[in-house]
């Protein structure tokens, strides 16, 4: 008898794949390869005991995530693209993990490939609060970047102009704003 019946498929040509080491063995996973685990279940099928295992850790990592991400979010401009994002990701992960699994296999795989994705959305915005962006000198081979180390107040006021001027879109600021530093540092700070 097929495997699949009225198919015609008769499960010739299938493959045994080694399913991945628990996440409780040896060492712990980082919580990307639990994630990327995670999202890859449309092509794999774990055994129920690693769903649940995966479900956990994403559980964990978003109750952890999501609270820190809103918190270094608040310290942003309210009008920053970057801490909008986190924003709305942080409420979609909590979101997710309110919803919870249905019954049975498939509701769970389901469940754990949503966290998946929430995991990662977080991820990417935590990156992205944590990227240094470039005030100026962009148009050239240097990258002229302001911290928050930075003890010039001319540096960082340059730095703020630029900053407001990206977030209206305006290029013809940023250039401007990129010009100045770039000018200022040249003139007072010739070792930076």
């Amino acid at each position: 008898m097929p495997y699949f019946p009225y198919t015609a498929y008769t499960g010739g040509g299938l493959t045994y794949v080694r399913p991945p080491a628990p996440l409780a063995a040896e060492a712990p996973i980082a919580i990307e390869d639990v994630v990327r685990e995670a999202t890859a279940m449309d092509r794999w099928l774990p055994a129920p005991s690693r769903v649940r295992d995966l479900t956990d850790r994403l559980r964990e990592f978003i109750g952890q995530a999501a609270p820190a991400l809103e918190k270094a979010a608040s310290q942003r401009d309210a009008n920053d693209p970057a801490r909008r994002d986190a924003l709305a990701a942080a409420k979609e992960a909590r979101y997710r993990l309110g919803i919870g699994p249905g019954n049975g296999y498939a509701s769970a795989i389901t469940f754990a490939r949503s966290l998946g994705r929430a995991a990662e959305t977080l991820l990417q915005c935590r990156r992205q609060l944590e990227a240094t962006v470039p005030v100026a000198g962009t148009s050239g081979y240097a990258v002229i970047v302001v911290t928050d180390a930075e003890n010039c107040d001319v540096c960082v006021e340059f730095g703020r102009v630029r900053h407001a001027a990206e977030l209206r879109y305006d290029w013809s600021g940023m250039k401007r704003a990129n010009t100045l530093l770039g000018a200022h540092r040249r003139d007072v700070h010739p070792t930076r």
